[in-house]
């Protein structure tokens, strides 16, 4: 999972085929719109470019993380 900072304090979860955010579901999964949402696209920038900051954590921050919803 990588956070993704959004505009102002917002923070997205961004896993291998999904995201948190609104867009990911509004036209990526119900409009099929697009096939992937800007957070997704600018993770992958991020690792390519190696900007990924990792930090290990357990089990209950991630749950945690999901249930805030980023």
């Amino acid at each position: 999972m990588i956070q993704v900072k959004g505009q102002g304090s917002e923070c997205y979860n961004v896993f291998n085929e999904f995201c948190t955010c609104q867009g990911f579901f509004f036209d990526v999964l119900n409009k099929q719109e697009a096939s992937c949402c800007k957070h997704q696209l600018a993770t992958r920038i991020a690792q390519a470019l190696g900007k990924v900051r990792e930090n290990t954590v357990n089990d209950l921050v991630i749950a945690e993380l999901l249930q805030e919803g980023g």
